[in-house]
């Protein structure tokens, strides 16, 4: 998939029109259009207004992957399902593996008011199961 089908696939998900992306943009229709067509492609300042936009990670933005993003209540289930009978270590080990942000995740953590990340995560799982 490249930078174009992403833009236009993440924006047919949120149901805009191409109109209504480059006015939110502050684009014309026509380049807002060339970028989805893949004549040309946004700048970087650019992509990073389009990941906000489109709720989409600008690193899968640039790197032609779209992903779909659950509903908390899906996520939960999901989770809780798949991880019934691994450990703590392969939880962990697997959320690192595949979080786009460290710095974030972890601050994101210290937000819970745990006195560290580790007991952090040890009671999202504790939610999630």
């Amino acid at each position: 998939m490249a930078l174009n089908d992403v833009i236009r696939d993440a924006r047919i998900r949120r149901n805009l029109k191409q109109e209504d992306a480059a006015l939110l943009l502050d684009v014309t229709v026509q380049t807002y259009s060339k970028w989805e067509n893949g004549i040309t492609e946004p700048k970087a300042s650019q992509v990073a207004q389009l990941s906000e936009m489109l709720n989409v990670p600008t690193q899968l933005i640039c790197s032609g992957q779209l992903t779909e993003k659950l509903t908390l209540m899906d996520f939960i289930r999901a989770v809780s399902k798949q991880t019934k009978d691994l450990s703590e270590f392969e939880i962990i080990e697997t959320i690192w593996h595949n979080i786009d942000d460290d710095a974030r995740f972890i601050d994101a953590l210290k937000q819970l008011n745990h006195k560290d990340e580790y007991e952090a995560v040890i009671s999202m799982k504790k939610i999630v199961r």
